[in-house]
């Protein structure tokens, strides 16, 4: 029975492999974001890649450097070729060590390689092991290099701040995170157009007075607002606006944390109201009339807290005062979904994801409309309805100083 035992444990240890093929962190580069751009080399087109590299992960901790300067916690190389692979290949011959792109947290496109065509672009980023679906991406007005190279405050890597930007703030205003999955998705249905969030270099406004003293402190920072809108096939069209934008994330269920100001009942557009929105949902209704045009019914139901209230006029405490409230916030919320529906029809782009619905809702029907979507969606009505409630007014009735008279 021992002898038996020794042979079976003797005999497991030739399966056990070890780490034979690891590779060590301090042996690796790690690259936390990625700008991908379109040039024209010798009348041929060529990608330029730029990897960001961390010199140290911890978000926005930078180095301390000579007389007491910060010094920046990454940067870049950049590589040129036919194909992104080949970028990176040809960026080897200027690092120490090899690049890693399991830690990668955004991936932004520049504005000329995104009007030519994302998709393939985007072949790599689905097919390696090391890449990651869950990554969010981005297009930059202008260069996706400058994004890279563009240094946040406190010297935070850009490819980390957006990510941060995406995942903590991600429903606030206009800002509407996309992954690669995302929009990978769309483009598999044929019919659906992709968007993308927009990054922009701005100039740096709020620095410290430190900075202000500090040779070299960055006079550039990032703004994430609005959307890029792609075809079906990948292309880049146009953008959306605040306003279209974030009518559109209240179809997509992708609102979560915005203000609306709205007329004040008693003292008219001139003293606005501001409303905090506590929740929304949308609910989408496709039908097929008798000349077998598709049409739609968003209903919007929101609920919103006052957040300020800039009158202070007689009425503004009676009961019909904050049902009126509710009704103007309805009719802002239905202007900006109707300004991001003309906006899509006129550029013949889905991004509300109507022909889905349809296939959904109406599966037998749906494959007669497939094929002619893009002469179909331009036509399709759509109506929309706003159910939008009060929860609170805060802890006050009045503004300071009372009641003035109207």
């Amino acid at each position: 029975m021992k002898r038996a035992l020794l042979v079976l444990l003797l005999t497991s240890t030739l399966f056990i492999t070890g780490c034979w093929d690891r590779r060590e962190i301090n042996d690796l580069l790690m690259v936390v974001g990625i700008g991908m751009d379109l040039a024209d080399e010798a009348g041929e087109n060529r990608i330029v890649l730029t990897s960001q590299i961390s010199e140290s992960m911890a978000s926005g901790q930078g180095a301390e450097g000579g007389g007491g300067q910060k010094a920046k916690t990454f940067w870049t190389v950049s590589g040129t070729g036919p194909d992104e692979r080949a970028a990176i290949m040809q960026s080897f011959s200027r690092i120490p060590k090899p690049l890693f792109f399991g830690q990668d947290q955004v991936v932004v496109y520049g504005e000329r390689l995104a009007r030519y065509g994302l998709i393939p672009a985007l072949d790599r980023g689905l097919r390696s092991r090391e890449a990651r679906r869950s990554i969010f991406m981005a297009v930059s007005r202008g260069e996706a290099k400058k994004v890279m190279e563009t240094e946040m405050p406190g010297s935070q890597p850009s490819g980390i701040a957006l990510s941060s930007i995406f995942q903590l703030e991600g429903g606030t205003e206009d800002i509407m995170p996309v992954t690669r999955n995302d929009f990978a998705y769309a483009l598999s249905t044929g019919v659906t157009s992709p968007v993308a969030p927009v990054v922009l270099v701005v100039p740096q406004s709020s620095v410290s007075a430190q900075d202000r003293k500090t040779p070299g402190a960055p006079s550039e920072t990032l703004k994430v607002s609005g959307l890029a809108v792609f075809s079906p096939d990948g292309k880049l069209l146009d953008f959306f606006n605040k306003e279209e934008t974030m009518g559109l994330m209240l179809v997509r269920n992708k609102a979560k944390n915005r203000l609306v100001n709205v007329p004040s009942p008693v003292g008219g557009p001139e003293e606005t109201v501001s409303l905090g929105l506590v929740k929304s949902e949308s609910k989408i209704k496709a039908s097929i009339d008798e000349t077998g045009l598709p049409s739609y019914e968003v209903k919007v139901s929101s609920l919103y807290d006052v957040t300020e209230d800039f009158g202070n006029l007689k009425g503004m405490d009676e009961p019909e005062y904050f049902d009126k409230l509710a009704l103007n916030a309805g009719i802002e919320i239905e202007k900006e979904i109707m300004a991001a529906v003309q906006k899509a029809q006129a550029l013949n782009a889905d991004v509300f994801e109507f022909g889905e619905e349809l296939r959904r809702q109406h599966k037998k029907e749906w494959p007669r409309y497939k094929e002619q979507w893009k002469q179909v969606f331009p036509s399709v009505r759509v109506t929309v309805k706003c159910d939008t409630g009060l929860r609170h007014r805060g802890q006050t009735i009045r503004s300071p100083g009372g009641f003035r008279e109207s």
